[in-house]
């Protein structure tokens, strides 16, 4: 079909050759922006072989079988069908090319993962043509490995996300990943630095949505939890955990999608949706931790306020034990003097229970009713003394002198009754 392998080589890639070969539908083969380097034929003859299984592919007749190499991949094309790829091999696949010598004739051999072809060339340079395979070709396979290193770790920063652990790292070193890629990028001054570039910026595109995607997929995975913890309506340790670290991802997707040039195209939205329902359901605590001290304050009964006070006391304690600092602008140090605050109430209402207890005991003629008012005093001061001994809410040593006291009213009631038997 052509001449000579020069003829057609410097046809295809613009060269200064002769003008007479035209390399017709070969031409078509190549992309756009693909170059190329090299041309092989021979008298037709090319081994295949595909997952173990060899086979010799030729043309009919007596066409030539050619072997085009170019910026990204390795053409095998027949002469009796040059407008069809035969074989096709992307760089990136390669896993080793070398030239098999031999008494009478030197062959390329270039492998994949699951291929190996065999060309023995009977035009072109085969020395200089295994060697820009070996060079350009490692650059591509270093770019996917690259790759591959960088996804691996983003798929361990999308697990860690998912499973409520800090993946930060993860994504630091995907980064560095395609920074090795740039490397193999730049390498050899053959390799095509522009395509190779344009696939790590396309990888990198996917690597920060996929980042951005990890944080808002776990701050929507704990908002829904939120519902499912809160089903009895309060606000235990795990809605509170969930609620904070919603708020913590919501956070760090705005930072990320900040530092990302290439963010999900519907982001903003989930964020806004995502912020919207954080800050409704931080609210509705708030608003619940509220509505409990206007209870606390509006009882009528000192161990209704006391036991009030608990429900309000709780919540804080589980928003400390949920990590709650600086969710809703509250700090941790907030936190902790409100719940010192509720403690001191507490306690306070819990002694004023005691005192009327006491009294009502002190009052009464009967002495099983004035032991049941002393045993409810004495309960409401343990109460008390147990939560100083927690909290250094009020003192302890008066707490223990009044036990001691309403206990010994409570025996001696028990006395007087004995003796009266």
């Amino acid at each position: 079909m052509f001449d000579r392998v020069t003829d057609l080589s410097e046809n295809l890639t613009g060269g200064s050759g002769s003008s007479e070969a035209d390399p017709g539908p070969l031409a078509d083969l190549l992309t756009d922006d693909e170059q190329l380097a090299h041309v092989l034929a021979n008298d037709g003859t090319i081994q295949y072989t595909k997952d173990g299984r060899e086979t010799t592919v030729e043309p009919s007749g007596d066409h030539d079988a050619y072997a085009l190499v170019t910026d990204s991949r390795l053409l095998f094309v027949l002469g009796d069908q040059p407008e069809e790829v035969e074989i096709e091999i992307e760089m990136t696949d390669l896993t080793a090319s070398h030239v098999r010598s031999g008494l009478l004739s030197s062959k390329l051999v270039v492998k994949t993962d699951d291929e190996e072809v065999v060309f023995d060339p009977s035009e072109g340079d085969l020395e200089a043509a295994e060697d820009f395979i070996d060079r350009v070709g490692d650059c591509w396979v270093d770019m996917r490995s690259a790759f591959a290193q960088a996804r691996a770790e983003m798929a361990d920063f999308e697990e860690r996300c998912a499973n409520g652990r800090e993946p930060r790292e993860m994504a630091l070193s995907a980064k560095s990943h395609l920074s090795s890629a740039r490397h193999a990028a730049m390498r050899e001054d053959e390799a095509p630095a522009e395509k190779i570039r344009a696939r790590i910026n396309k990888v990198e595109v996917e690597l920060e949505r996929r980042r951005v995607g990890a944080w808002l997929e776990r701050a929507e995975t704990n908002v829904d939890q939120i519902a499912d913890a809160r089903e009895d309506g309060t606000w235990d340790e795990d809605a509170l955990v969930a609620l904070a670290d919603a708020a913590e991802a919501v956070d760090r997707a705005r930072e990320t999608v900040e530092d990302s040039d290439h963010p999900p195209e519907d982001v903003e939205e989930r964020l806004a949706t995502l912020t919207d329902r954080v800050d409704s359901l931080t609210d509705e605590f708030l608003a619940d931790v509220e509505t409990g001290i206007a209870e606390a304050r509006a009882a009528g009964d000192h161990l209704d306020a006391a036991d009030c006070w608990d429900t309000v006391a709780e919540r804080y304690r589980a928003a400390l034990d949920a990590d709650w600092g600086d969710v809703a602008g509250l700090s941790t140090e907030a936190i902790e003097y409100q719940l010192a605050w509720v403690d001191a109430k507490r306690v306070t209402a819990l002694r004023e229970h005691a005192r009327e207890c006491e009294r009502e005991g002190d009052a009464d003629d009967d002495s099983d009713r004035a032991q049941d008012r002393f045993e409810a005093a004495e309960q409401s001061l343990e109460r008390a003394l147990e939560l100083t001994q927690s909290s250094a809410a009020g003192s302890a040593d008066e707490l223990e002198d009044a036990i001691d006291r309403v206990e010994e009213k409570k025996l001696e009631r028990s006395g007087w009754e004995f003796g009266k038997a």
